[in-house]
């Protein structure tokens, strides 16, 4: 018998796994749209409105869509939690409970897997409904509770809270930020510390904790102008730990491109110089009323002042993040 589309696709899911599974789905959903198309098209009046439903909603049926499914259930059942949140533990001065992934966690990305973990887990749990997979997330929230709790930046400080089995005599290493403006203090439980150590040092809290104890680290932010390495009128400008940047307009769309020839045919953007030679930050940026981390230039512009905000929050959107200084007029 002559092999069908379907069956010929069906017996090569067999040989995907992990993350190829999820290209096998996506290849089979695109292909139901190809090949499963309406024979005649659809009136206006005949089509039906799209809605959103939960992933909740719909189970699968036997075959290769749900073949693939219970192989990528089977691979984030098989990862272990205590060891996606060894990096975790380790910045928050706590002992890992399991030794850290190798590969890219055991770089200066360890820790960016988790985030995809818990999306992959809640998602995959709402699409079977296996409650071990709910234990996962509620297991690693927790963990990440006793952590750290911050909204910093938004405020400028961070608090870790303690949860405790037992009582527990450690040695907690704080790091004093070398961009910490004056005012940097860590207080325990209210009381604040006499000794911070030096900026860009590890300040070390020797004493016995108790579960609910609270360690609160102010971090006051100040502005600072970095001129680049080779060149010193061309200057980036940071808020404490924060990269500021300038929207210079011309919106980008989505795509940005369909390849990258296209980027060359966008329209030019002006970008607006600084006459800040010999003038303190604080006297030309001032902070906008309403928004802790957006600033505005006064009348150092040029050909016109302008509005910084934090780098992460710009986005489709033509920035930039150097500005060139020119002499004062």
């Amino acid at each position: 018998m002559k092999p069908t589309l379907s069956n010929t696709i069906s017996d090569r899911l067999g040989d995907y796994s992990g993350v190829n599974s999820l290209l096998a789905v996506g290849f089979l959903i695109l292909l139901s749209f190809v090949f499963l198309s309406p024979a005649r098209a659809q009136s206006r009046d005949e089509r039906k409105k799209i809605e959103v439903f939960n992933l909740s909603d719909v189970r699968l049926l036997p075959g290769p869509f749900r073949h693939a499914q219970e192989m990528d259930e089977r691979y984030l059942l098989e990862l272990d939690p205590d060891r996606l949140l060894a990096s975790y533990y380790k910045t928050a001065g706590l002992k890992p409970k399991a030794p850290q992934y190798g590969g890219w966690e055991s770089t200066h990305l360890s820790g960016a897997i988790l985030g995809h973990y818990l999306s992959a887990a809640s998602m995959m749990f709402a699409s079977t409904g296996n409650p071990k997979l709910k234990e996962r997330v509620d297991y690693i929230v927790d963990r990440l509770k006793q952590c750290q709790e911050t909204r910093f930046p938004d405020t400028q400080e961070t608090s870790l809270h303690l949860k405790m089995d037992h009582n527990q005599k450690l040695t907690l290493e704080i790091r004093h930020p070398w961009w910490a403006g004056a005012g940097f203090s860590i207080e325990v439980n209210g009381r604040k510390l006499a000794d911070t150590g030096e900026p860009g040092s590890c300040f070390r809290v020797s004493l016995e904790w108790h579960s609910g104890d609270k360690i609160t680290v102010h971090l006051p932010m100040r502005l600072r102008v970095f001129p680049m390495a080779n060149d010193s009128d061309k200057v980036a400008i940071m808020y404490g730990t924060i990269v500021l940047a300038g929207e210079l307009g011309g919106h980008v769309p989505l795509p940005y491109a369909k390849d990258n020839s296209q980027f060359f045919d966008m329209p030019d953007v002006s970008v607006p110089s600084l006459a800040i030679e010999g003038k303190p930050v604080n006297e030309w940026l001032k902070p906008v009323a309403g928004h802790p981390l957006y600033f505005k230039t006064v009348g150092v512009g040029r050909p016109n002042d302008l509005e910084l905000k934090p780098l992460y929050e710009i986005s489709h959107q033509h920035y930039t993040v150097y500005w060139d200084i020119v002499r004062p007029d």
